[in-house]
């Protein structure tokens, strides 16, 4: 989900400051998490919440948010113990707009950045944190839903999307992703130069699980990924030198033989394949005539 995007600033001595620009959405971070640093070490970190309140922002942070004083913000003062010795005390301010209920919400277990990306989709915010960069910034498209780009810590580029239901269907969800018909996407590829470190990233930013791999020689092993008990793709670690990490898009074909043929006759340049994957169907990757990079799968011959 997307809402938001940006950067936080830590300035010592005054707090930390998550900021809103005045003539787009932004949720400005540039440090790590706490909580999630402290999650990685193994150790236990316990959050007391000393002021959470909702305050006219003061010129100083005004300043730093980029929004007029006496905007409303949350002030949120918090204390940081491991192993029953305090560590830190942290304050925080986000505009109150970005976030309206958070004056209401228990803050004291987990990590704040976490909580603000699955309780009010900042997302793309987490995404930059955690070293990826913003390509496009968040936009709506009417009837479509919000969108932005943004690259991975390896330079893969993707989208982020919090789609706009129909009129009339609320509950709707999208079927673009098909495992097994065709005309709708069946796999995600994942081409990088750092298979652990993007593992990292998009099961940490999007609550993806990657637990099952396949060894792939001396480049390293084949990293499955899941969303919601469904396998959707992996990350692949063996990427052609020069190559820019990127996301590689299986489209599902009912037979790759015909797809082979329209594919050569619409100006397209096969590049791999066909070839057999695992499971008995075969692939093959083409590029279209502007440059683009798409792949297709399903039985040879129908």
């Amino acid at each position: 989900d997307l809402v938001h995007e940006g950067k936080l600033y830590t300035i010592q001595g005054k707090g930390t400051f998550i900021a809103r620009p005045k003539l787009d959405e932004r949720f400005i971070h540039r440090a790590f998490g706490f909580f999630e640093d402290m999650e990685r070490q193994g150790q236990s970190l316990v959050t007391r919440i000393i002021q959470q309140q909702v305050v006219p922002a003061p010129e100083a942070v005004a300043t730093y948010l980029q929004i007029s004083p006496q905007t409303p913000v949350h002030c949120l003062v918090r204390l940081r113990s491991v192993q029953d010795e305090t560590v830190l005390v942290s304050t925080t301010y986000i505009p109150e707009a970005l976030c309206p209920d958070l004056v209401r919400d228990d803050l004291t277990g987990g990590s704040l950045y976490r909580w603000l990306q699955t309780r009010y989709g900042l997302t793309v915010a987490r995404a930059e944190r955690m070293g990826g960069k913003v390509q496009m910034k968040a936009s709506t498209i009417p009837d479509i839903g919000r969108i932005a780009m943004v690259s991975d810590a390896q330079g893969a580029p993707f989208y982020l999307m919090k789609p706009t239901p129909p009129a009339g269907n609320p509950d709707a969800k999208s079927d673009v992703w098909d495992r097994e018909k065709p005309g709708h996407c069946r796999w995600n590829e994942l081409a990088t130069t750092d298979a652990p470190a993007a593992k990292e990233f998009y099961t940490a930013l999007l609550g993806w699980k990657s637990e099952r791999m396949m060894p792939m020689g001396s480049a390293g092993d084949y990293l499955f990924l899941e969303c919601e008990g469904n396998q959707i793709g992996a990350i692949n670690p063996m990427i052609g030198e020069g190559q820019h990490p990127m996301w590689l898009l299986y489209l599902g074909v009912d037979n790759i033989a015909r797809a082979l043929d329209a594919a050569r006759a619409n100006g397209g340049t096969v590049i791999n394949g066909p070839h057999e994957v695992p499971g008995g169907e075969h692939v093959f990757v083409a590029t279209a005539p502007d440059g683009a990079t798409i792949a297709f799968v399903g039985p040879k011959n129908g």
